[in-house]
């Protein structure tokens, strides 16, 4: 998969998918615009349910499972 010729990994895409999401509020909808593996266009809308599915990142640590929010993790990033 790529972006305007730049190859994508599944990190990158969750990190734009969170970037583009960061300003939306709860029960608020997105558009996604996928591409099946026949090369059909579709277009899906998601409403945000950031009550029942909260955003998190799991991480595993010497010390086990870590379970952060996303400001959580910017904290992190900007302290390291």
């Amino acid at each position: 998969m790529d972006f305007q010729s730049t190859p994508l990994n599944m990190t990158t895409l969750l990190i734009a998918f969170l970037a583009a999401v960061a300003g939306k509020g709860d029960r608020e909808s997105v558009l996604l615009k996928t591409v099946t593996p026949n090369r059909a266009i579709e277009v899906i809308t998601l409403k945000l349910d950031t009550h029942y599915w909260p955003t998190y990142e799991l991480r595993r640590t010497d010390a086990g499972w870590e379970r952060r929010t996303p400001s959580e993790r910017q904290l992190a990033r900007s302290t390291s």
